[in-house]
């Protein structure tokens, strides 16, 4: 219920750094699971917001998410009895979203496979549509995105206007132009949506979903199983890869439904975030593929690999040449990371 999440995330927000109040039951603070961050205490990107008639969680620093129970859970074990008590008197329910999903639930999304139709739920205009002035292709221009996949990125002028129409439980929205990016299950179907900014806003990346229990990754309508699949972390670096799916804030060695012996995990290029080593050193340990570049290498992700003038077919050749797993890997880690 509502009312309950409302009150216990104010009774949690006491222990919080730079918590502030936004309004509508947003509330932002800085993350107590990455520290958000070492260098700068007055940094703030996590926030606690509505959708529907629940509270969730999300670090737009480290992108740890979960609802209030989970978080409670998490940050306040004593807290979090009182509000599971509270809950169950008043007769609500909560799922426990640290359960993992049986492999089954996603299967679904990863092996159904028929011809994909497309945008015939979007109601928007294209890339391919709009003028060469107009700001989401400009951002595409630069970013030397394929033109091939221009049919698939579309231009919101007013992004709140837009979720408002196709979605529901999203009331936090500003009225903005953003570059809209579907996210698709194996029949074509839009499942969920990322809008990126195209002006100055605090939140480069808002993300909307139809279907809660479809995994949060894009590139599914195109992805052949039977091929070697990349996996990164953004919608449009997967854009610059063969048979490559992305994830959206989430950890990419949860994939459980990939063949990790035929499956090679792309993290960006942060050798100095101890959240991303992390990762990486959990995914060698778990017996995956992975992209680790050679130390001193720059760029931080895949577009920027392509933005400073690699082409597609240079970029997979560098991937795989520095793409190992095992002891190798752990190696490669360990130079980077130093």
């Amino acid at each position: 219920m509502l009312y309950i999440d409302v009150n216990y995330a104010r009774r949690v927000g006491v222990q919080m750094r730079n918590w502030k109040e936004k309004g509508n039951n947003l509330f932002n603070f800085s993350c107590p699971i990455c520290g958000d961050s070492e260098k700068n205490k007055r940094k703030a990107r996590a926030y606690i917001y509505p959708k529907k008639n629940n509270l969730f969680f999300k670090c737009h620093n480290c992108d740890f998410g979960c609802n209030l129970t989970n978080f409670l859970k998490r940050v306040d074990p004593t807290l979090h009895s009182e509000y599971v008590l509270e809950n169950y008197k008043e007769g609500g329910h909560h799922k426990n979203t640290n359960i993992p999903k049986p492999d089954d639930t996603l299967k679904q999304y990863f092996e159904t496979a028929v011809k994909p139709t497309f945008n015939a739920y979007v109601g928007l205009p294209t890339i391919n549509d709009v003028p060469k002035e107009n700001m989401a292709r400009e951002v595409c221009v630069a970013r030397k995105i394929p033109e091939q996949y221009w049919s698939k990125l579309f231009y919101a002028a007013d992004w709140k206007q837009w979720v408002d129409e196709k979605f529901t439980g999203y009331d936090t929205f500003i009225s903005e132009p953003r570059l809209v990016i579907p996210f698709y299950d194996r029949n074509g179907k839009m499942i969920m949506a990322q809008g990126r900014s195209l002006m100055k806003s605090k939140m480069k990346y808002l993300t909307v979903r139809l279907d809660e229990e479809s995994p949060k990754v894009f590139g599914l309508e195109r992805w052949d199983p039977e091929q070697h699949t990349y996996v990164v972390e953004g919608p449009i670096d997967s854009l610059f890869l063969p048979n490559c799916l992305a994830v959206a804030g989430a950890d990419l060695g949860k994939l459980r439904n990939l063949n990790k012996k035929s499956t090679t995990l792309i993290f960006d290029n942060e050798p100095r975030n101890p959240i991303t080593v992390k990762k990486i050193s959990q995914a060698i340990d778990n017996g995956w593929i992975v992209f680790i570049p050679p130390k001193g290498y720059v760029d931080k992700d895949l577009n920027e690999a392509i933005q400073s003038g690699m082409n597609p077919g240079s970029l997979k050749l560098f991937v795989d040449s520095w793409s190992k797993s095992g002891l190798q890997a752990k190696l490669n880690l360990t130079q980077w990371s130093l």
